[in-house]
């Protein structure tokens, strides 16, 4: 009969149509999801087989891009793992940062009672002397009699230092006119409604105080120009000096004072005479939980950094061998063995902060303390501002290089990784298809050749039949 590649080879031309569902629904599947062919030769499994060897050569290149994309894949997760804990370094740093600023300090005082202070980021530890005058007062005072109920279409006038203003309000009871004096004139007085009254008999009045201090002219007055008011307080400015500076008292009209950039001290009493000292200090506790908060996010990188060696587990990570690794290491060093050549405070270790040989590091409190104590000047110098100079400025730098959402080195890579893992699946898919394809046309191929085969073996059975019959008879014959 020949061999089945000399038949293969015939019924690549042949005409039979190609193969159908019916006939296509193998016993297995290849990787590709195509369906083998059921033969009817006695060559079905041979066909079959060279079916199934062509689907898995197609395959190898596809499952080699599977592969590295599940490469890809892992190293673009330990990348976001790394990104993370590097994203709470970075707000570790800034703990420090908001540690040094000056909102976080605390103000005692000499003379308890005579003034308080806010402080912002600006302001500088130091002593900062005043001496309280007067507090001054606001000009104040009320109407002169129950408000009542006005008409409705009634019209009155606030009038501040000679200049009349129409309170525009259809509400005419003392509510509505003093809410309507607080919404419009605000930054000039302040109304509230009080009753002067006792017992069950009300005596419903608005009151009105200046919002600065300073000698000056209130009224409520009807749009006829009649007064209702009657101004208790002509108010007064406040003042104060400075002890040592040699200078006069200070008039001021409000109680805020800033006594230094950073520094607001608010009058509360008077009292001639008396220096009173405000301190502003930086409490050791507020730098001390930024450290070490800062040293348990360092440790975090530094530790998963170190699986990916394999320093500790004994089995590298997925970023063995990647440069993003090596940068990350480098810039983990730079943070960790920050110094300068000057200072009494000079190294990170002045702070209590000391690397270990195994890339840890520990934080000793009372080590800051006992620097804090001796030279806090040459901690501020040390520590600095990430914005302008010292520690938390290259921190802050080597971690942008990082970190930095359009140039930082980690950002870039796991943007790489992404494009090239999107890259590698659009080929996955594509080269599927192709093996999908070329499976399908390679099914009706070897369909076209069984089918060819078939035919051919019943056509020798059927003259192999004729032969031995005709031997048959002949035989018969010669007897």
């Amino acid at each position: 009969m020949g061999t089945v590649s000399n038949t293969l080879s015939s019924a690549s031309s042949a005409t039979t149509p190609p193969v159908s569902s019916a006939t296509s629904s193998g016993s297995s599947s290849s990787s590709s999801g195509v369906s083998n062919f059921t033969g009817t030769s006695e060559y079905s499994q041979d066909l079959q087989n060279v079916i199934t060897h062509a689907i898995q050569i197609a395959d190898l290149p596809i499952q080699l891009l599977q592969d590295q994309q599940t490469t890809w894949t892992n190293q673009s997760d330990e990348l976001t793992t790394i990104d993370g804990l590097l994203t709470n370094l970075q707000t570790a740093v800034q703990n420090v940062q908001q540690a040094m600023d000056g909102s976080s300090y605390t103000a005692s005082y000499s003379t308890a009672g005579v003034v308080s202070a806010s402080l912002d980021d600006t302001a500088q530890e130091g002593v900062y002397p005043i001496e309280v005058q007067d507090i001054g007062s606001y000009a104040a005072g009320s109407t002169s009699s129950d408000w009542g109920t006005p008409a409705a279409n009634a019209t009155f006038n606030l009038v501040v230092n000679g200049t009349s203003n129409l309170i525009s309000t259809t509400d005419t009871s003392a509510t509505g006119i003093a809410s309507a004096i607080n919404s419009q004139y605000g930054n000039q007085v302040q109304a509230t409604v009080i009753n002067a009254g006792s017992g069950s008999t009300a005596d419903t009045r608005i009151s009105l105080q200046a919002t600065s201090l300073g000698a000056q002219s209130i009224d409520l007055q009807t749009s006829s120009g009649t007064s209702l008011f009657n101004q208790t307080v002509d108010g007064s400015d406040a003042s104060y000096s400075i002890p040592g500076t040699g200078g006069p008292d200070i008039s001021t009209n409000s109680r805020q004072v800033v006594i230094s950039p950073g520094v607001t001290l608010t009058l509360l009493s008077a009292s001639p005479g008396n220096e009173v000292d405000t301190t502003v200090s930086r409490p050791d506790s507020t730098l001390s939980t930024a450290l070490s908060g800062f040293a348990n996010a360092y440790n975090a990188v530094a530790t998963e950094i170190s699986n990916q060696y394999g320093l500790t587990t004994g089995t590298a990570g997925v970023l063995e061998g990647q440069t993003i690794l090596q940068s990350i290491s480098q810039t983990l060093a730079q943070i960790g063995t920050y110094g300068t050549s000057a200072g009494a405070v000079n190294s990170l270790e002045n702070l209590g902060l000391d690397l270990g040989i195994n890339g840890q590091m520990t934080f000793t409190a009372l080590n800051l303390a006992a620097t804090d104590i001796g030279d806090p000047a040459a901690v501020d110098a040390f520590v600095g501002n990430s914005a302008t100079s010292g520690f938390l400025q290259a921190a802050t730098n080597a971690l942008t290089s990082l970190e930095d959402p359009t140039t930082g080195i980690v950002k870039n890579a796991e943007s790489d990784l992404q494009t090239e893992i999107g890259n590698i699946d659009t080929t996955i898919s594509t080269k599927q298809a192709a093996v999908t394809t070329m499976a399908t046309n390679l099914t009706n191929q070897m369909a076209q050749a069984d089918a060819l085969l078939s035919t051919t073996e019943q056509q020798y059975d059927y003259m192999n039949e004729l032969f031995q019959a005709q031997q048959t008879e002949e035989q018969e014959l010669a007897l």
